[in-house]
């Protein structure tokens, strides 16, 4: 059986589990016939548990049974398809792209954006992640006048943000270092083997960071924000940040908090949302945002002359 085919299968099950939120095998059965999968024919029992299964085994979502009230099938683990997991990810990609693919003619009047950095080493990465490979790398960071060589560098785990893939990597040093994929000028997977250490975890070593940058000592803060306009809904909609909570709430404006590290990708941000996202507290970091603002605003000042020219 082809594997598109199985995904099919699982995404529909799953779908039509949630839609319904609690649901009879019988329903399951009725509406299954009316899919072209089915073929004319109701969904067997074996079938149904072997979906169950698949779809637990692929995705992490527990689909069980309510004895109570006519045993009926719900989704146990629901927030699984709330978190930012690779699980949720590929359920949501391979959803939508089964359901795109019988709706063809919506391609062109669905526009995508380019995460360029995915196409020519995400796989190597993968690949070397998966076996425990080391790599040779050849990394050229901007503004530096030379690429740099990093021989046995070890990938602990892939990270995307804004559009680009990161990778942490553990280089000759023993220092974990993120490097962008579109930085990498070279790599090389090599036979010699390494492990990540048992006590690693990608989660919890970027829960205090806003985005990728690291191991520049910034240390965690609770920060507060005042959003206003448009943006105090845009935050409860899309927060910034998991410890992310809103703190008050008024006609004008909505106060959330933070427990992150003000690092220089936070505070830029905070500046790009101009004067609808202020910063409350700390005053270090409200300093900080107003020189960034001072600083633009300075180089427009310097800049008077040129607008209009050509």
């Amino acid at each position: 059986m082809k594997t598109a085919y199985i995904f099919k299968q699982y995404t529909w099950l799953v779908d039509t589990v949630r839609k319904a939120g609690h649901i009879t095998f019988r329903r399951l059965s009725e509406l299954w016939e009316d899919t072209e999968m089915s073929g004319g024919v109701s969904l067997s029992r074996t079938s149904f548990n072997r979906y169950r299964d698949g779809v637990l085994d692929m995705f992490g979502i527990v689909i069980d049974c309510q004895r109570r009230g006519g045993n009926t099938y719900y989704i146990l683990n629901e927030y699984e398809l709330e978190k930012e997991s690779v699980q949720n990810w590929m359920y949501s990609t391979i959803s939508i792209s089964q359901l795109l693919n019988e709706r063809k003619r919506l391609f062109s009047r669905i526009l995508m954006e380019c995460v360029p950095s995915a196409e020519r080493y995400l796989k190597t990465l993968l690949h070397a992640m998966y076996d425990g490979c080391k790599l040779d790398m050849i990394y050229q960071r901007y503004e530096a006048e030379a690429a740099k060589e990093y021989k046995a560098a070890c990938p602990y785990c892939l990270k995307l943000h804004n559009r680009r893939w990161y990778v942490l990597m553990e280089v000759e040093d023993g220092k974990l270092k993120l490097f962008s994929l579109d930085r990498i000028k070279g790599l090389d997977v090599l036979p010699e083997r390494f492990k990540v250490p048992k006590d690693f975890n990608a989660a919890e070593f970027f829960s205090e960071c806003y985005g990728v940058v690291v191991g520049d000592g910034t240390p965690a803060a609770h920060i507060r924000l005042r959003a206003f306009g448009r943006e105090r809904y845009a935050m409860q909609d899309l927060p910034v940040h998991h410890s992310q909570q809103m703190v008050a709430k008024s006609s004008d404006y909505c106060d959330f908090e933070v427990y992150l590290r003000p690092t220089s990708d936070f505070k830029a941000y905070i500046a790009s949302k101009g004067q609808w996202l202020v910063v409350l507290s700390p005053q270090s970091l409200a300093q900080d945002v107003m020189a960034i603002h001072q600083e633009a605003l300075d180089k427009y000042k310097s800049m008077q002359g040129s607008f209009g020219a050509p």
